[in-house]
């Protein structure tokens, strides 16, 4: 005869229901991680046809996507020395990509801002991309659709409202 505790059956419910969220947390990472393996395959065919080197393209994406960068926070965002950026700054700025902006009150600090020839070359590529996603997207039925739209919409929204406590995961 099965004798059944109700504090306890709700504390094994709640295990159960723990640890299929965390199987689910693994495979929705483990999916993630080979989406982006195979989403980048592309973009990396395309990268490889430009003439700016993946380092070039990485430092011009952070240039693009902060509002103020100099040398030094660039450094500290690819985790390379200040002298390597110098070198990638000046091939940026060669290329018509980047332009160096001298400080207001401190001569010694440069601001790195883009051109609109490297807005141009970065939206192109975002381009691409999404109309890449765009055609993989047609091959899905609609409820498979509708489902992983219901399911961005809940990720987007995890992000936004934890942005903080995920800045501090590293």
């Amino acid at each position: 005869r099965l004798k059944i505790i109700p504090g306890k059956y709700r504390l094994i419910k709640a295990q159960v229901q723990l640890n299929q969220k965390g199987e689910a947390i693994k495979e929705i990472v483990d999916l993630l991680a080979r989406f982006q393996q195979v989403c980048v395959q592309p973009d990396l065919d395309e990268w490889r046809h430009l003439s700016v080197p993946v380092a070039q393209l990485k430092s011009l994406f952070l240039i693009v996507n902060r509002k103020a960068v100099n040398a030094r926070t660039l450094a500290n965002e690819l985790a390379v020395t200040p002298g390597n950026v110098t070198g990638i700054v000046t091939r940026l700025v060669e290329q018509e990509l980047v332009v160096r902006k001298p400080d207001a009150s401190d001569r010694r600090i440069f601001w790195l801002e883009a051109t609109p020839k490297g807005r141009l070359l970065l939206d192109k590529l975002m381009e691409n991309h999404t109309k890449q996603l765009a055609a993989i997207l047609e091959f899905m039925q609609n409820s498979e659709l509708n489902a992983l739209v219901k399911g961005l919409k809940g990720l987007l929204t995890a992000f936004e409202k934890h942005l903080d406590t995920f800045k501090t995961i590293k």
